[in-house]
Order: structure tokens, then sequence, then C-alpha cells
């Protein structure tokens, strides 16, 4: 107890000291904080202290000495809140940078890496006793660690290697890392006993582009022998890599071609050719669908637009009947002002009025409405419905500029 009492007490004295000059070449800035932050601890303002430690060590970049002593004022902050969790953690983040690039023999800094070390161990053995350790670790290293859904670490940004302490039972350890795919797993913990799991994640498939050109609206496009589409063209993501493409026409024979997909350049494949011709997509779009749009969709837009404006045409009526019993209120009114005083007629006099406002707005909204459904259903039925005509054939065709651009031809 005396020797853990004298570690935490030399841990503060260490901490606290100012670098040698010898050893110290830091920005004003980085000093400043440094100095601030004391001064909250030295005051017991430890959430102060903690935020300016947390600056100071993102802008300490590469400076290693700057490093550690804001790492080492981060774990005393934390302690001097009894969160002894993160305490550890900031200390094991100070011990992981000082083993990475340890100071010089008989440096001062080594001196304060063993204090750190026997006072990580004597934390962790008084967490033990209620809790249980799950040391968690990842190949490659550098996963993010979530358990039971939350992000761990003092920031929520902790990632494997990590020591989690938890309390006894299953929990659910979660690791996440771009470029693969997430990996749950679940482990049991037990008081006092000290678990390691160790995650082999699995690399994310990457994603190409592949671009299969047909000539003939009912043609059938597989990749892999799986179905992707329909039509004169199809564009789908699939894994990088060797594909086989297969497309079949009615009355043609089937087209087979095996491509390679990249990241980085998608690839076309056209079979109306009469050969492979695998390239890189030059970027420009067909305007012909890669399905025939069905000229039913345009008439059962025509029905429904139709079918709401005839709900508006009810809602005028309805609004023209209570403005008619309001006028012969108001008549009845003028005759006889007095009426008002009756409450009855009051409100029926406001009910009134409301009525025919609020049948006036729907009135207005289905018109609206439903002028727009018929427009462009009948914009569909002209433009873009296929009425048994190849693309060529049809009255009006869009054509898609690689610029941007966009153009109408019209051949009524």
């Amino acid at each position: 107890m005396l020797r853990s009492h004298l570690a935490v007490g030399l841990l503060v004295v260490c901490t606290l000291l100012p670098l040698p000059r010898a050893f110290a070449d830091v920005a004003v800035g980085v000093d400043a904080l440094y100095e601030e932050a004391k001064e909250d601890l030295k005051q017991g303002l430890f959430p102060f202290a903690l935020e300016k430690f947390r600056r100071g060590l993102a802008l300490a970049g590469t400076d290693g000495q700057q490093t550690w002593r804001m790492l080492l004022g981060i774990g005393l902050a934390y302690e001097k809140m009894g969160q002894l969790e993160h305490t550890i953690e900031a200390y094991r983040r100070f011990l992981s940078s000082y083993s990475a690039h340890p100071a010089a023999p008989g440096d001062v800094w080594g001196q304060r890496a063993k204090l750190v070390e026997d006072q990580v161990v004597q934390m962790e053995a008084s967490m033990l006793q209620t809790r249980g350790a799950l040391v968690i670790s990842s190949q490659p290293e550098g996963a993010r660690v979530e358990i039971d859904g939350l992000a761990q670490g003092a920031e929520g940004t902790a990632i494997a290697p990590f020591t989690a302490f938890l309390a006894p039972g299953q929990h659910e350890v979660r690791l996440l890392r771009e470029s693969f795919r997430p990996t749950m797993v679940r482990a049991t913990v037990e008081v006092g006993a000290r678990r390691t799991i160790n995650v082999v994640l699995e690399p994310m498939q990457r994603k190409g582009r592949l671009v299969v050109r047909t000539g003939s609206p009912d043609a059938l496009i597989f990749v892999d022998r799986s179905r992707v589409g329909e039509g004169v063209e199809v564009a789908v993501e699939v894994d990088v890599g060797p594909h086989l493409v297969r497309v079949a026409s009615p009355g043609k024979p089937a087209f087979e071609q095996s491509v390679t997909v990249t990241v980085d350049d998608p690839v076309t494949v056209s079979s109306d050719t009469g050969r492979g011709d695998v390239r890189p997509d030059s970027g420009v779009v067909t305007a012909a669908p890669r399905r025939p749009l069905r000229p039913l969709w345009g008439w059962i837009g025509v029905g429904a637009g139709g079918g709401i404006l005839a709900t508006g045409v009810v809602f005028t009526v309805l609004a023209k009947l209570k403005h008619d019993d309001l006028a012969a209120l108001d008549g009845q009114l003028d005759v006889n002002p007095s009426l008002l005083a009756d409450q009855a007629t009051y409100d029926r006099y406001n009910g009134l009025k409301r009525d025919v406002a609020r049948n006036q707005i729907v009135a207005g909204v289905m018109y609206g409405v439903g002028g727009a459904v018929v427009a462009g259903s009948a914009i569909y039925l002209i433009f873009f419905a296929d009425h048994g005509k190849r693309a060529a054939d049809l009255p009006v065709r869009l054509v898609f500029d690689p610029t941007g651009g966009v153009a109408a031809t019209f051949s009524w």
C-alpha cells in the first residue's frame, strides 16, 4: 500500500514538472496549454484540465516528449475524477508511445515509464476485484472497438489492441475497419479473470462497374450465370476480377464474353456487333431504356389524375352549397343582428365559414395534384412510352450528350 502511494506521488510530481530545456523543443501554444492545465489540476478543476491536455495532445503532433506528458496529464485528470478505466487507457497509450520510441538510457522518461507501469498494474488489480478484463486484438490491428453497441474508449475512438473492463456475463464485441467486413464475436467475462480474443478481419471485396449493351430491348443479360437485367443496356456493380457475361436475345445466338473488371475504369461489353468488344466506358449514355416502358402506366396515371380532378369538383360543389347556406344566414342577420347573441346561431355561422374555406382549399389542392398527374402521364405517353416501336422509330427521341447536354428530335 505504501509503495502504491509513493508511486502515485512520484507520478504526480514527475508529470507536473516542466521538461528540461535540453529535451524541450515545443510550440509556445502547447506549453501554454500545459501550464494552464497544471494550474487547473492544482485548483481541482479536473474536467477543464482534461480538456486542455487533450487539446495539447492534438497540437503535439509528432513531438514525442510533448505527446508523452500530455498523455500523462490526461491519465492524471481521469484518475483525479475517479475514472480508473479511462486512466488505465491513457497510461497504456503513454507506455505504447514510449516503447515505440524510448528515450536514451538514464533519461528521466525511463523512470516515469517504470512508475506508470507499476501504477497500471495496481489499478488493473483494483478493477478486477469487481469486473473481468477482456483483451481485444485484431488482425490487422487498428480496428475500432464497439462492445454491446457502444464505442469504447474515453472518447469513443478505441482501436484494437484494447483492454476493456466489463461486468461479468456475455458481451458482444464488434470490430470495424475500413476495407474490411464488420465482424462481431461474443465473449463471456468473469470477475477477476482476464480473457483474450483475437479476431481475424475478412477483407471486403472491392467493386467495379460493368456495362453491357445488347442492341435489343428483349435481351436477357447474365453475369456469372446470374440474371442481372434485360434491355438495350444494363450497368451493374460487381466484384473486381474475372466475370463471364452472357446475352440471350430471341432469334439470335447466345453471346458470351469473359471480362476482367477493375476498380479504376468501368468495362463495357457490346454484344450487338457480333464480337466481344471490351473497352473502357466512353461515358456515352444511350437513349434507349433498360426495359420497355409500358404505355399502360401512362393511361393509369391519366385515370388517377382524372379521379383526383373529379374529387376536386366534388369539394367545389360542397363549398358552393355551404356558401349558399352562409349567404342565407347572412341575410337573416342583416334583418335581425340580435340573432348572433344566440350561441347556436353564432356557432353555426362560424362553422359554415370554416366549411366553405376548408372545402375551397381541398378543391384547389385536388385540382393542382390532379392536373399535375394528368400532365405528367400525358408527357410519359408522348415522349417515353414504348408503343411497340423501336426507339429509332418513335416520333420523339432524347439524345444525351457525353458533355452533359440533352437534345430532343421530333419526327411527326
